[in-house]
Parts: structure tokens; C-alpha cells; sequence
């Protein structure tokens, strides 16, 4: 069985090649299809996750793998190789750059080794367990924001806020913040990771959303846990800070 850093560095691989797939794509006017649940779907969604799902089938058969878009494969190794071939669709489909290919890997109930794609900026970041995070191949570390009235928040939706746990939680977050920005996705989870932003917060988020983001942002130093404080569950929300700031910003959370 291959080893995490190997593990980690054909899930880099993967997804940047994955990521050339929705390139060609990009800022084209796309059709959008409409899945059950309202959310859009691409055929850069599709081509992007079949290719991964080719690629991990062909280097590691015994593998279960997850993705967004199309049915589970069992696997029998205990290993999970998760996919979200855009992250940040409706972004995507605006043109708006700021979107990643995601690859979560999962051993035994427990993620060990994620990579992240930002196709359109060119930026790659990954980690496994034990072996430190990386941006663009170079080690990067959450910041060393100590003052919540320091921080700078991001977020996906404030749309979602609103909707899920009401426009009161947003408020107060805002007002404990220094400064709020709400580019997130993915996207947010790099800056935290790199030290960019000192928490990143999403109310509704699915494993193929975070199963990559968890160890990125642990082995940059951070943290990350459900809304309320417990480990993250296999849906719901997430707060994902430097560390320094987690829990003054769950009690924020919590009123």
C-alpha cells in the first residue's frame, strides 16, 4: 500500500490535471443543468470527476471513492478517495476565478490527506497527516491572529447564514471582526491555511465540501470543528480558524 506523502502527491497531481478539464470550460457560457436539489451542475462538473474517478480506479482498484456528482464505488482497502470537482460552481459559472478541484482521502474513518486545485490562479495546496501543508510546494502555516477584534472573517454565503442559523449569528460575528469578506468556497480555506485570513466559517457544508479542508488547515496549524464545538460531522456547518481564536469565536457563535 502506498504511503500518505504518495498518496498526497498523486492527489495533487489528479486534481490539477482534473483542473485543466474545467479550464477549457471556463468563462465560455457554459450550459447549466439543475440537479434534485437545486444546486447547478456543468459538464465540467462531470468530465473533471470522471477523470478522477478513471485515475484513482486505475492506480488503487481496491478504493471506495465519493464523489458530488455520480454514484459511490465500494472499495475494500479502507480507504475513501473523495471529489469535488468544482467547488464553488455558481462561481465557476459567472466566470469568477475563484473556484478549486478538491480531493479528500479517507483511511479508516479518519481524513488523512487532502489537495486543493485553484485551476484559474494556478495555486495548489495540499497536506497529510504528519506531514505538514503546502502551498505551490512551499510550507505555509495559519496566522498568528491573537484578538478576535483583530480578525479577518470569511465566509461563502451570507445567504446561507441568514437561512440556516439567522441574521442575528452573522451580525454578531461581524461585530466581534475586524474585517469580513464573503469570497469564500474553497477558496477561503486556502487563505486561512496560508495565514491570509484568521477564520473561515460555513453553515451548510456536505464530505465532498470538507473532507479535503480538514487536514489542509490542521497541518497548517489550525483548527476545525462543527458549529457547536464538537468534531466535524458528516454534514452541517464548520468553523475553521488559526486556533487561536477558535473558541472566543464559538462563543460568539453561540450568543
Amino acid at each position: 500500500m502506498s504511503g500518505l506523502a504518495e498518496i498526497r502527491r498523486l492527489a495533487e497531481r489528479f486534481a490539477e490535471e482534473a483542473g485543466e478539464i474545467t479550464l477549457r470550460h471556463f468563462g465560455r457560457g457554459i450550459a447549466v443543468e439543475e440537479k434534485a436539489d437545486m444546486s447547478p451542475v456543468t459538464v465540467a462538473d462531470r468530465a473533471a470527476e470522471q477523470f478522477i474517478r478513471d485515475r484513482v480506479a486505475a492506480s488503487f482498484p481496491d478504493d471506495a471513492i465519493h464523489g458530488e456528482e455520480f454514484a459511490p464505488t465500494p472499495g475494500t482497502s479502507g480507504r475513501r478517495w473523495i471529489i469535488d470537482p468544482i467547488d464553488g460552481t455558481k462561481s465557476f459559472i459567472r466566470g469568477v476565478p475563484l473556484y478549486g478541484t478538491m480531493i479528500g482521502i479517507e483511511e479508516d474513518g479518519e481524513f488523512v490527506a487532502g489537495a486543493m486545485r485553484f485551476p484559474a490562479t494556478r495555486q495548489t495546496i495540499s497536506a497529510h497527516r504528519g506531514g505538514g501543508c503546502t502551498l505551490d510546494g512551499k510550507p505555509c502555516r495559519v496566522s498568528g491572529t491573537n484578538r478576535l477584534a483583530d480578525a479577518f472573517f470569511t465566509t461563502t454565503s451570507l445567504e446561507h447564514w441568514v437561512e440556516e442559523l439567522g441574521a442575528e449569528s452573522i451580525a454578531r460575528v461581524v461585530g466581534a471582526t475586524k474585517l469580513q469578506r464573503t469570497w469564500g468556497d474553497c477558496y477561503g480555506y486556502l487563505l486561512l491555511a496560508s495565514g491570509h485570513v484568521d477564520i473561515m466559517m460555513d453553515p451548510v457544508l456536505n464530505l465532498h465540501d470538507f473532507a479535503a479542508l480538514i487536514p489542509i488547515v490542521e497541518e497548517a496549524g489550525g483548527r476545525v470543528t462543527a458549529l457547536d464545538g464538537t468534531p466535524p460531522p458528516g454534514g452541517g456547518g464548520l468553523v475553521a480558524s488559526n486556533g487561536l481564536l477558535h473558541d472566543e469565536i464559538l462563543a460568539v457563535l453561540r450568543g
